[in-house]
């Protein structure tokens, strides 16, 4: 099990139901138990906090309130820095943190641009800004909600919402001095190009002219020897200063046609091979053809939900879903520069598309690509907006002041959203990251068996009997370590699940309540920041700020340490 979450040669959501299935399947827990996690209160609860999380995006609160950090537009990057630190902390307190990474890239990449500040230190601060923001309350990430249900199965008594939060503040302080004084000179300065020169399109594209005593002049495009290859697209043709775009395979070429090819690496070099035809020396003419008239280059990630993520770019109808025809794509590592029809994209990858202006509004309103560059200017519904901020109010209330569980404030709030329209069903159902509903509801079962089986009192004995006469802030240490480096290879809910049995029986052993271990296990999932596959906010960034893996294990492994030494301190000093 745990080769296929580290390699995902299986899909971990598919992992997850396959080992609901073997546990049913060998008895290990019974069947109700075995869809138990369908039912259970953390898997719900993170259900309805998607759809609120869906009004939110939908009304564009998120949005509206990036779109006003732009105002500042300030040179000082430590200030631009600590603004994104405690806005971004403070709404992924309470809202999904994936769905605020992807709002605010765009808007941190135009603040980049703008400013001319290193694009690289304000995505990294984003992510882990998000995700330390998310640590400081019980509804701030799928993890803290898991790990309190999985209290209330085992008899302890549930998480308050700020339960932790001053805990949390405390290790954000940390973060937040950590980033502002060594931090962001840690992360490097990648120096921002041209988008045909960072996609290497040159590469990828290029373009002919049609001699006058061409034996093409007459013929259709289809003609060409290469019109034919899935890997080939003709994308332009240039006649007298105006640009047929996608042409079709019967457009008769005439003499001094300039046309556009896109294809893989050694198909552009076999079409150059080509005799008689006629191939610009300079690339820049290309990179010029490329952006005329209606026209425009768009680089778009690869969201969490896309329909696209695990398919054949050939499968993919680029040109009749979204109007516009892929060139380049850059991934985790560098641009790929194998057969493009072959890739199979995945979440945070970087596509570059040529596309229609007018065609830029659709893009950024689909779910399945973000657009990483401001074309259009959205209009805000201030009525929307502010009851998307009341509704999300309502539920930390209601659940602060315990006049209902969470489970009933979040349901409350996700009716409000849906009734009063503030988003539709339908677009609920493409917000919710489903493969987090089903990795729980598949993974909780697990929990059961560890417990039925006595396997979380065999692992805490011989912790118990390892660690006999150690000081609590040493056990603590170790459970905090063994967690963190756990979620740097795993999702952090399966760490969560595996781990949260142990540390109840830990604590059950050493005669100790279960809550700081719980807790040690809660704070440690949530703050992984060594590799950019620990967390999805990582993976967000990776590709599209040109990231290397070095740069997670340098920043990122710091962060952790100086995390790990302050969770160490503060959990006992708080619980002990």
């Amino acid at each position: 099990m745990i080769f296929c979450f580290i390699t995902e040669v299986i899909p971990v959501d598919t992992t997850a139901l396959l080992v609901m299935t073997v546990l049913i399947a060998t008895g290990l827990v019974t069947p109700l138990e075995g869809i138990s996690g369908f039912a259970n209160e953390a898997t719900i609860t993170i259900l309805a906090l998607f759809i609120i999380g869906a009004g939110l995006d939908n009304s564009g609160a998120i949005n509206y309130l990036g779109k006003k950090l732009q105002r500042f537009f300030l040179n000082d990057e430590w200030l631009v820095i600590a603004m994104v630190m405690l806005l971004v902390g403070f709404l992924s307190a309470f809202m999904n943190n994936t769905a605020i990474v992807v709002v605010f890239m765009p808007i941190l990449l135009r603040i980049s641009r703008v400013t001319n500040l290193s694009s690289n230190r304000l995505l990294m601060t984003l992510s882990f800004a998000a995700m330390m923001g998310g640590a400081t309350t019980v509804i701030g990430t799928s993890t803290n909600l898991l790990v309190s249900s999985l209290a209330v199965q085992s008899g302890i008594e549930q998480f308050d919402i700020f339960e932790f939060t001053g805990l949390g503040v405390l290790l954000f302080l940390g973060f937040f001095i950590f980033m502002l004084t060594i931090g962001r000179f840690l992360i490097p300065i990648r120096t921002p190009s041209t988008l045909s020169n960072e996609y290497r399109l040159k590469d990828f594209v290029t373009e002919f002219v049609v001699p006058v005593d061409s034996p093409l002049v007459g013929n259709t495009l289809r003609s060409l020897p290469f019109f034919n290859d899935p890997d080939v697209t003709v994308i332009e043709v240039i006649r007298k200063g105006k640009t047929l775009w996608l042409p079709r395979g019967n457009e008769i070429m005439q003499s001094n046609d300039t046309i556009l090819i896109k294809g893989g690496v050694d198909d552009i070099v076999n079409i150059k091979s080509e005799k008689g035809l006629t191939f610009p020396k300079d690339f820049s003419q290309i990179d010029r053809d490329l952006e005329s008239g209606e026209l425009v280059l768009a680089e778009v990630m690869v969201l969490p939900n896309s329909k696209i993520v695990g398919r054949k770019m050939k499968r993919i109808a680029f040109n009749e879903i979204y109007n516009a025809v892929p060139l380049a794509v850059k991934k985790k590592g560098g641009i790929y520069s194998g057969k493009q029809a072959n890739y199979r994209p995945e979440i945070g990858d970087t596509i570059l598309l040529e596309t229609q202006k007018s065609n830029l509004g659709f893009l950024n309103n689909h779910q399945d690509l973000g657009v990483l560059d401001e074309h259009t200017r959205q209009i805000f519904d201030h009525r929307k907006i502010i009851f998307s901020f009341l509704v999300v109010a309502l539920v930390v209330l209601l659940a602060a002041l315990n006049l209902v569980p969470i489970l009933t404030s979040s349901l409350i709030g996700c009716m409000l959203m849906l009734l009063s329209k503030t988003v539709s069903l339908q677009k609920a159902y493409q917000f919710v990251e489903w493969k987090i509903i089903f990795l729980l509801a598949g993974l909780l079962p697990l929990g059961i068996a560890i417990h039925n089986t006595g396997l979380d009192h065999v692992v805490a004995d011989a912790i118990y009997n390892l660690t006999e006469g150690w000081p609590v802030q040493l056990i603590i240490s170790m459970l905090f370590l063994v967690t963190v480096l756990l979620t740097s290879v795993i999702s952090n809910q399966a760490t969560a699940i595996l781990l949260v049995p142990v540390a109840i029986s830990l604590a059950s052993d050493m005669g100790m309540a279960p809550k700081p271990f719980l807790l040690t296990v809660l704070f440690a999932a949530s703050t992984s920041f060594i590799t950019p596959i620990g967390y999805q906010t990582n993976l967000l960034i990776y590709g599209a700020g040109n990231f290397k893996f070095m740069d997670f294990v340098k920043v990122g492994g710091i962060l952790t340490l100086l995390i790990w030494l302050l969770a160490s301190f503060l959990i006992p000093l708080f619980y002990f």
